[in-house]
């Protein structure tokens, strides 16, 4: 496995986040990303926004030192959310699992949540790994995807 690491986001990533979020078969798997892979113009601001809000923790996952993905936390209704984006070419080596294990330990707050599209089994099961219990379904519509789906929501106490 590969040696990773979390660090804090820096202005020099956006160009990696951005092909990352370009990816359309890992925006397939996101499934709830509201806009079309490849619109920078949407990316750079829906990244302004995040960056714009301190309750925000986002950090960059490293694999021996090259970026990898991100991790990222966020509140929404109330509730500290967790997700994470790992290059599609990285894929079931384990590193969204550690880079997960990661973020969690510099989140004292619990409970902490989590959501994602019933048809991402491969990230459901990192959630489930690290504790993450399912809490309920829910339809909701998947903008990327142009459909409603079930989204999982899983819950860390």
């Amino acid at each position: 496995m590969n040696a990773v690491t979390l660090r804090p986001l820096r202005d020099g990533d956006f160009d990696a986040v951005f092909a990352l979020e370009s990816d359309v078969m890992g925006a397939d798997m996101i499934a709830l990303l509201p806009r079309v892979p490849g619109d920078r113009a949407g990316f750079e601001l829906h990244w302004q926004r995040i960056r714009g809000d301190a309750s925000v923790v986002a950090r960059v996952i490293e694999a021996d030192g090259v970026f990898a993905g991100y991790a990222i936390s966020f509140p929404l209704n109330g509730e500290r959310q967790i997700g994470y984006w790992v290059e599609r070419e990285l894929w079931g080596r384990g590193i969204a699992g550690v880079a997960l294990r990661l973020l969690l330990a510099e989140l004292p707050e619990r409970p902490l949540w989590a959501r994602v599209a019933r048809s991402n089994v491969a990230s459901r099961r990192v959630l489930e790994r690290e504790g993450f219990g399912m809490v309920a379904t829910e339809r909701v519509l998947a903008p990327r995807r142009g459909m409603v789906v079930d989204e999982l929501v899983l819950r860390l106490d």
